[in-house]
């Protein structure tokens, strides 16, 4: 915006200083603005200037306000990027408890069946002598490991 040659300013922008939060509150606003309009000195078309710097900073005030909201609309998006991160983790770390889990049982499971092989080359299984229901049964069982292994 140009100034006319018919209006003089008394203060200039420097001297006055701009207000470091624009959207703090209407009053406010409303104070700068009636400052601004005391700076210039009427002359023939200074009231309709005076109107267009009302205009001017309303506006600037609008796009402040936008800003701000913006902003506030960012910060939130992050708080919630942060919440779904520490949820995240909080997942992962309770996978990580139950594989520690699983390895805990799979280890104990290991050690049980190499108890069990033992317990059966040791002459538990009554295959050398014993009765014939013993036998039968050690025989399932051989046949339900061999099973399970695949083979």
């Amino acid at each position: 915006m140009s100034w006319p040659r018919s209006c003089t300013v008394r203060n200039s922008w420097s001297i006055m200083g701009m207000p470091g939060d624009f959207a703090a509150d209407y009053q406010q606003a409303t104070l700068y603005i009636k400052r601004l309009e005391a700076t210039v000195v009427p002359m023939d078309d200074a009231p309709l200037w005076a109107h267009q710097l009302k205009n001017d900073f309303n506006e600037m005030c609008n796009t402040v306000n936008e800003m701000h909201n913006t902003v506030n609309e960012m910060h939130n998006t992050v708080k919630e990027m942060y919440n779904t991160v520490n949820e995240t983790n909080n997942r992962l770390l309770r996978v990580e408890e139950t594989l520690d889990n699983m390895t805990d049982v799979k280890n104990i499971a290991k050690e049980q069946a190499k108890m069990w092989n033992l317990s059966q080359l040791s002459g538990s299984s009554g295959s050398v002598g014993g009765s014939e229901s013993t036998k039968a049964r050690d025989k399932e069982k051989g046949r339900a490991i061999k099973s399970i292994r695949g083979e």
